[in-house]
């Protein structure tokens, strides 16, 4: 959940103080790198996002055992998963600069951006250091060539074990024991409660998936389009907390008594993934869940900018940070993304 605590780091840009309607605008477009920006990193002039803009996961529970920090749970394994639910793998390219990553994701991901179907699962584990030194175009196209296989192929990883436990909850009572421990996983992974007569469809609820535009969105506007020192350094695009994890990122700004730092993913996807697993089964957001429910009962497609007015406990901001995402899905046509699927190439 993003938490803004300073407002005076409002006035820390870059490009010069910049107010009102046109800081945002520079945020949906991506120019800048950001709305929340600070001169300097390590002594140097360069671009980075205000720490103490991080998302918390409940800060209630305390805890943040978010979806690759249960790697001993079954449905964490990308093996088991793959060879269960026959989920396609993504490939990774590297590269050692920004230029150097759009050549070979347009190389080996698809021609044309965005494609009108179909989607290469070509992506990066991590963002290059000099992301934000590319033009705004340049960088968004990374962004989104990068992202948009990552985010639609964790919806598969979703709608298949979601296929699964629909298909399982109709032979219930004659499950095999490698069902039933699937079963049990799942149940402790979303913190639904086996003994209640509406477990499968209590599990249901959380399992499912997150609409592409609105993923990316949050992602563009939580890591400044990729350039953020947490997701240069950790991998970490929603700025998310944790209270366990002792190699996390020190915020520079941290007040004095607090203890939490900024988690460390070993890829963009895990951050993903832990982002999908905090709107399924954080507490503050039952209201999101809710409404992509209702959507799924009338047979509608899941829309990020419909969906976007659940998450106003995401940010202190409240309505201003729902509006400035809705406004991000509408100038970057971002709904176009939801349609894509993953080709088999």
């Amino acid at each position: 959940m993003s938490t803004p605590e300073d407002n005076t780091n409002y006035k820390h840009l870059k490009i010069g103080l910049v107010t009102g309607f046109s800081a945002v605008l520079l945020l949906i477009i991506g120019v800048g790198g950001f709305l929340w920006q600070t001169k300097e990193i390590d002594g140097v002039e360069g671009q980075e996002i205000n720490e103490d803009k991080t998302a918390q996961i409940d800060p209630d529970k305390k805890t943040d055992q978010g979806a690759n920090e249960v790697g001993s749970s079954l449905i964490e394994s990308d093996n088991y998963l793959q060879a269960r639910l026959k989920i396609p793998n993504l490939k990774q390219v590297s590269a050692s600069s920004a230029t150097d990553l759009l050549t070979k994701l347009r190389e080996k991901g698809s021609n044309n951006w965005p494609p009108e179907k179909e989607l290469r699962g070509v992506t990066a584990a991590e963002f290059p250091e000099d992301l934000a030194e590319v033009s705004v175009n340049e960088r968004k196209e990374i962004f989104y060539r990068v992202l948009a296989p990552i985010v639609i192929a964790e919806n598969l990883r979703l709608r298949s074990a979601r296929d699964l436990i629909s298909d399982l909850s109709q032979r219930r009572h004659s499950l095999s024991d490698e069902e039933q421990e699937i079963v049990e996983e799942l149940a402790e992974y979303y913190r639904v409660s086996l003994e209640k007569d509406s477990f499968y469809s209590d599990l249901l609820h959380r399992l499912d998936e997150i609409p592409v535009d609105l993923a990316i969105a949050q992602a563009a506007n939580e890591s400044g389009w990729g350039t953020s020192r947490f997701t240069r350094q950790a991998n970490n695009l929603f700025g998310e907390w944790t209270w366990t994890q002792k190699e996390g990122l020190v915020p520079e700004r941290r007040a004095e008594g607090q203890t939490h730092r900024i988690r460390v993913f070993d890829s963009l996807q895990r951050s993903v993934r832990s982002y999908f697993y905090t709107l399924n089964v954080g507490n503050s957001y039952e209201k999101f869940r809710d409404m992509r429910a209702k959507l799924r009962e009338n047979g509608k497609q899941l829309d990020g900018y419909y969906m976007a007015s659940a998450l106003t406990s995401y940010s202190e901001r409240g309505q201003d940070y729902v509006d400035e995402i809705r406004a991000m899905i509408s100038f970057n046509n971002l709904d176009k993304l939801n349609s894509l699927e993953l080709s088999n190439e």
